[in-house]
């Protein structure tokens, strides 16, 4: 975790006020090494239907059209 601490100009707070935050990539790094995520991961873009009336189904970023679209259409 990595922490600074915020100051509004001249404006006097009874406490400190933290900001706390963690490196994406790190965190990235951390997925990917670690095979408890590995079965959740998709890399490939995918359409999914549902009911009789086919409904498209979204879920995770590579159910939506933007995924597909640069992936397989290309398009960026």
């Amino acid at each position: 975790w990595y922490h600074q601490q915020i100051k509004v100009g001249s404006y006097k707070m009874k406490a400190p006020l933290m900001l706390y935050w963690r490196d994406g990539l790190d965190i990235v790094k951390h997925f990917f090494a670690n095979p408890v995520f590995t079965p959740c991961m998709d890399f490939q873009p995918y359409r999914e239907f549902e009911g009789l009336d086919r409904q498209r189904v979204y879920g995770e970023l590579m159910s939506a059209d933007h995924a597909w679209e640069i992936q397989v259409g290309g398009t960026y």
